[in-house]
């Protein structure tokens, strides 16, 4: 590491030259911030006793190594299942970067916080290190109630649901959710499963099945089956420090997806009319953030290819039935991005871009959606797709604040933040589909609410103001999106 041209040039003024005690403590001095630089910050350099022969000084350095390691405070979680996610052993020699990247991996489960302690070790060039656990029962129940369904099945929308986080006491997060509209329109079961790998890798498959209803003109009745399956391998990048100011951490994922579409028509007097497809497709994705002086981005791109032929129903001629010159043999790139920047008198800028490209037009499923809540505010959600599409979104919050403290109810718990949004999306097909615009464009200007009570309800709500007409809002207007959780 130290024959490089940097430390080369660094060391140069003292070659040549006789040195005093304390040029040679400047030049040990170099060496250990050398080595800091480079994330290796448990090293010591010494000037070691010597008889100095033909101009030549010799430096000791001593990088020291992982001895004993403990976790200590755990409740719920095994020592075995921290140590193992760690990635930790005794003798490792291991950097800044690596050690900040093992605890990100860590504290990934969110059902606890580690820290690592170090200390001296009982040998010369060692250290020992803790890892301090602050966890708690890895089982969380919730109930969600919400507006944020598709209209034609009847928007109002409720939520159950559960969380495992230390599945079969070996570190694996098992969730189930099931979803149903008060209208009894649609029911929807989603399920996942995390296995942790190794100490950075992970296994991730989920997926989910629904049936739905949607409002049809008399006679005729719809029937909607949709069905999802997919795998994904998750492994962690190591921290990316560039120079002192900024950084790189994130995730890459590599998967494949099998979606299932059926859409059923029929009344008395109208044979059905059946349309079924099915999607295969290949998924890579990155998921971190970019560190710098101000703040942090947050970045989300997938990038997805589907060939055609791999089941029965993957085919051009079924990917018709339910959307127009639709077809596999399709790639499309989704890209996410979000920034949040301090301002003046507490209050927060969240910015967040959103884009999609495709090379065909998209089955409903791969398709970016835009109205409802994380997209524009003030529409119906699912107001418009699109297999191409751009979003924007700009929110000045305030400091968060209390309630129960202004009126004397401490008990309550409480942290509120306020905001003022402006959301705009535009979405398009890539080749005609039938009658109607190609080009969607919502926009809308409003307010935001969002509190958090005891620890235990979360509430958002949002009021958005249309400044362009929908076709299915024939006029500008106000509509408030809600989303409330309850969770132990």
């Amino acid at each position: 590491m130290l024959e490089t041209a940097a430390f080369s040039k660094r060391i140069m003024p003292f070659i040549g030259h006789s040195l005093s005690f304390g040029q040679m403590q400047g030049l040990v001095d170099i060496v250990v911030g050398y080595y800091r630089e480079k994330a290796h910050a448990f090293v010591t350099v010494s000037v070691p006793p010597q008889r100095v022969h033909a101009g030549v000084l010799r430096l000791d350095v001593l990088e020291y190594r992982i001895g004993a390691l403990r976790v200590i405070g755990n409740q719920w979680f095994s020592d075995r299942v921290i140590r193992q996610q760690s990635g930790l052993s005794s003798g490792q020699v291991s950097t800044l970067d690596a050690l900040q990247t093992d605890l990100r991996w860590l504290n990934t489960n969110p059902f606890r916080t580690v820290d690592m302690v170090y200390r001296p070790g009982t040998k010369p060039g060692v250290t020992d290190v803790d890892l301090r656990v602050a966890d708690r029962l890895p089982l969380y129940v919730y109930g969600a109630y919400d507006n944020q369904l598709d209209p034609t099945l009847g928007r109002l929308n409720w939520d159950l649901g559960v969380s495992w986080g230390d599945a079969f006491h070996l570190g694996q997060t098992l969730t189930y959710q099931l979803q149903r509209s008060v209208s009894g329109r649609f029911t929807g079961h989603n399920a996942s499963w995390e296995i942790p790998l190794t100490s950075r890798d992970a296994l991730l498959v989920f997926g989910n099945y629904s049936v739905s209803y949607p409002v049809a003109d008399q006679p005729l009745s719809n029937k909607g089956i949709s069905g999802q399956a997919s795998l994904r391998w998750l492994h962690m990048l190591p921290h990316l420090a560039l120079g002192a100011r900024f950084g790189v951490d994130g995730t890459v994922q590599a998967g494949f997806d099998w979606k299932s579409t059926i859409s059923d028509q029929f009344s008395a007097a109208v044979p059905l009319i059946l349309a079924n497809a099915e999607t295969n497709q290949f998924v890579l994705g990155f998921i971190g953030s970019v560190q710098d002086p101000w703040g942090k981005t947050e970045i989300n791109n997938q990038i997805v290819y589907g060939p055609p032929g791999i089941s029965a129903y993957n085919k051009r001629g079924w990917y018709e039935t339910i959307f127009p010159n639709a077809k596999p043999n399709y790639a499309y790139d989704r890209l996410l991005l979000k920034r949040a920047l301090s301002l003046p008198f507490g209050l927060t800028a969240n910015t967040k871009f959103g884009w999609q490209g495709a090379t065909h037009n998209l089955l409903y499923s791969e398709q970016l959606m835009i109205g409802g809540m994380g997209t524009v505010r003030g529409y119906y959600v699912n107001t418009s797709f699109g297999s191409r599409g751009l979003m924007a979104s700009e929110e000045i919050d305030t400091l968060g604040f209390s309630l129960g403290k202004w009126i004397g109810l401490n008990a309550l718990d409480d942290k509120n933040t306020l905001g003022a949004f402006w959301d705009w999306g535009d979405n398009s097909q890539v080749h005609p589909a039938g009658i109607g615009p190609r080009v969607v464009t919502l926009s809308s200007l409003g307010t935001a609410l969002s509190s958090k009570i005891n620890r235990h309800l979360n509430v958002s709500v949002d009021a958005g103001w249309r400044l362009r007409r929908a076709a299915s809002r024939g006029s500008r207007g106000v509509f408030c999106d809600f989303n409330l959780v309850a969770g132990f």
